[in-house]
């Protein structure tokens, strides 16, 4: 099974490979190309990548596998910070408003550093990530806070 679902990350990644003509979607602006660069080796000739909303939403979904780790997990923020680059912030926004909340705060995990370390603005998707932040801190009731175990 794991292998299975291993082989859906490459064929996204090999989806989300797909380039533009231009070097830079218009999304994509120096600021963003130069964090890519530098975080994740993105060559100054790469085309960026051109996203459906179903190619988007597979990508998020797989976010919240319980067993992504190691390269695996490197590769899901690889992809994500490239594919939130490339759409842009209200495009991933509006897609990530539609998945689950277990989807929402996987998908912040993987890609805050970007506003946290390198202060790139995404208002819309950093709402999103402003309403799990509130989730966690909601106390006991809150479904997505670990309760003890007795």
């Amino acid at each position: 099974m794991k292998t299975r679902w291993l082989g859906g990350i490459v064929g996204i990644s090999m989806l989300c490979s797909c380039g533009s003509q231009s070097d830079a979607a218009p999304g994509i602006n120096s600021r963003e190309m130069q964090v890519l660069q530098e975080s994740w080796n993105w060559k100054p000739g790469n085309t960026s990548p051109k996203y459906s909303t179903g190619e988007l939403v597979a990508l998020m979904d797989i976010s919240a596998y319980p067993k992504l780790d190691g390269e695996y997990a490197e590769a899901q923020a690889t992809a994500l910070s490239i594919s939130l680059a490339s759409v842009g912030d209200k495009c991933f926004a509006k897609t990530l408003a539609t998945r689950n909340r277990d989807v929402q705060v996987s998908v912040i995990h993987y890609i805050d550093y970007m506003w946290t370390h390198y202060k790139l603005r995404y208002p819309r998707t950093q709402a999103i990530a402003r309403m799990c932040q509130k989730d966690k801190k909601n106390g006991p009731n809150n479904p997505y806070t670990p309760q003890p175990q007795p």
